[in-house]
């Protein structure tokens, strides 16, 4: 007679499925070149997310943003060391002016004669290259969408802030045939703002792309922001 094993289990679980048991992945990072009591002289915020889509395959969402304070924080901070390293200069040394002082001293100080003249040739030029460069902020918003889950309007669904796009007067093409990048440029004030826009759909990938993705899905968008604040 046959017994059955008292240890042995009645039933078996349903194995879970692929996107059952998968979260959602997060990354957040952040940086910053510090420049005194004015604040950074550089900042990056970095945030993702990546989660699986209703529908299968994934989708990934992340946001960026760079700022960099040339005439804000940077200008000050040289002025003020230029200040007082100027009277200690010599005189090729000057000639970069008071916001390059600091780099010109110690150039002089490490490479000596040869500096000194190079500097005297070079100052008039760095001086005219650097001064505007110094009268302005830059700041740079970067949003990415992208999906491996099939999408019945493509990479349009993925669009980011179209409607807020419209807000601003900007009216994207987001028909089958638009082209993959577009870009709007204008100006508000003392600022110049550019935007660009870019979407991809997994059709418009030469064939031999398309057959390594093994018929998988891939819709991607992306918007970026570049605003230019002068600041005399």
């Amino acid at each position: 007679m046959n017994k059955s094993d008292p240890q042995a289990p009645q039933s078996l679980s349903k194995p879970a499925g692929k996107h059952e048991c998968e979260e959602p992945q997060r990354l957040r990072f952040a940086a910053e070149i510090p420049g005194g009591a004015r604040g950074p002289l550089w900042k990056i915020n970095v945030e993702a997310l990546s989660e699986p889509a209703p529908g299968g395959g994934e989708r990934l969402r992340l946001r960026a943003h760079v700022q960099t304070n040339l005439a804000s924080v940077a200008r000050p901070a040289l002025a003020a060391m230029g200040a007082r390293l100027q009277a200690r200069l010599p005189a090729p040394a000057r000639e970069a002016g008071t916001a390059l002082a600091p780099m010109a001293q110690l150039a002089t100080r490490w490479l000596g004669e040869w500096t000194q003249q190079r500097v005297r040739q070079l100052a008039p030029r760095l001086g005219r290259w650097a001064t505007p460069l110094l009268q302005h902020d830059l700041q740079t918003w970067v949003e990415l969408h992208a999906s491996t889950a099939p999408l019945v309007e493509g990479a349009r669904a993925l669009l980011p802030h179209a409607a807020r796009l419209s807000q601003l007067g900007i009216s994207p093409n987001t028909g089958p045939n638009a082209p993959a990048l577009q870009a709007w440029q204008g100006r508000i004030g003392d600022e110049a703002a550019q935007v660009s826009m870019f979407r991809l759909d997994d059709r418009q990938l030469p064939e031999s792309l398309r057959a390594r993705l093994g018929g998988t899905p891939l819709q991607i968008a992306a918007a970026v922001v570049n605003v230019v604040a002068y600041k005399p």
